[in-house]
């Protein structure tokens, strides 16, 4: 989260939900309740895209694909227009904490 702050700053300005979760099985799970949610508001008739930004472990960005395809199919299935994406930024992956660990930090070029 480190290096999206900016991000998390303009969803929090627009009033854009934001989850946070604990581990990959609590986003798996998580993903899918807010899918569904998202679904059952564009059924309503309410223009309500789903965007996902899988910012964390590898594995988030299988589970917001399938969550993704599943609102696209089911939407789609219903005859509403769905509109949903994952929103993948690789830049950010390098520069996080996460991404960084726990030992020392080495830079080398190979030539």
């Amino acid at each position: 989260m480190v290096a999206n702050q900016h991000l998390l700053a303009q969803a929090h300005e627009k009033g854009d939900h934001v989850e946070f979760t604990f581990s990959p099985a609590d986003a798996s799970r998580r993903l899918d309740i807010i899918a569904e949610d998202a679904l059952r508001k564009q059924l309503q008739g309410e223009r309500h895209p789903f965007i996902v930004a899988p910012f964390g472990p590898k594995p988030l960005t299988i589970a917001a694909y399938f969550a993704v395809a599943r609102f696209c199919r089911q939407g789609q299935e219903s005859h509403s227009r769905p509109v949903a994406d994952i929103a993948l930024m690789s830049g950010f992956q390098y520069m996080s904490v996460y991404s960084m660990g726990k030992g020392d930090i080495s830079v080398y070029a190979i030539s």
